[in-house]
């Protein structure tokens, strides 16, 4: 998860519907799974993992982010969770990677060295941005290096270590508004590398916040057979 989103959301991204849509996703193909311990690498604020402590998915959380000015406890609903920069083995049970592995330059490299410390029988829960031609200033402003198809990110997933679960793509409902309004801009600034980029996450409205929320709602229903489009891909693995 992205400090810069979290920063723009504040409190606000426990409302937010692209946010409420991603944690359902996590937790419907977790499938009521309980775990002792999350990892969440990459964490940010810890949303996601704060999401999984109040709905008794785990009892405690490691959340670990190289953008964290210093390490430090803090209790949530009665929970611990430990905000780290690093770690050196990871506790047996899920460990999450939320939309990070775009934000290295050798991604398998860095999803096998947390394999490598993970137990066996942990579970990997990883979302990435989808297809390439997508990519747009919001991808420079968050510092991505790239965007995946569900086929790519799957053979990074296999080529750490990993036995893949299950993947879908999400977001497909708005995938194609968003496909036209890119490359729409595209055509007209000549793809030209935007010298301001700025990000397309901000705070709607309540009304459209529930449009977009009660929308993708429905998309959930029916995730599992998205392997089609969407502006996330998402890989659920194990460790054998």
């Amino acid at each position: 998860m992205d400090l810069k989103e979290s920063d723009i959301l504040k409190d606000h991204i426990f409302e937010h519907w692209y946010y409420k849509i991603k944690s359902e996703s996590l937790q419907k193909t977790l499938g009521g799974q309980h775990f002792d311990s999350v990892s969440d690498i990459g964490a940010g604020g810890g949303f996601f993992s704060k999401v999984l402590l109040d709905a008794g998915v785990a009892n405690k959380a490691h959340c670990i982010d190289i953008g964290y000015p210093q390490e430090r406890s803090e209790t949530w609903n009665g929970k611990k969770i430990e905000f780290m920069r690093s770690i050196s083995h990871l506790p047996e049970g899920l460990v999450m990677l939320m939309d990070v592995l775009e934000h290295v330059e050798d991604d398998v490299t860095l999803l096998r060295n947390y394999t490598q410390i993970a137990p066996k029988g942990s579970k990997f829960f990883i979302t990435v941005p989808a297809f390439q031609f997508l990519f747009s200033e919001h991808d420079v402003f968050l510092e991505h290096y790239r965007r995946y198809t569900l086929n790519q990110i799957e053979s990074v997933v296999e080529n750490s270590g990993l036995t893949i679960i299950k993947s879908h793509y999400l977001y497909g409902t708005l995938f194609p508004a968003i496909a036209c309004i890119r490359l729409l801009k595209r055509l007209m600034t000549g793809f030209r590398p935007p010298t301001n980029p700025k990000t397309e996450m901000k705070i709607h409205c309540k009304f459209m916040n529930a449009i977009y929320y009660w929308i993708h709602k429905l998309e959930l229903q029916i995730q599992n057979f998205n392997k089609f489009y969407g502006l996330t891909a998402v890989v659920f693995a194990e460790k054998k």
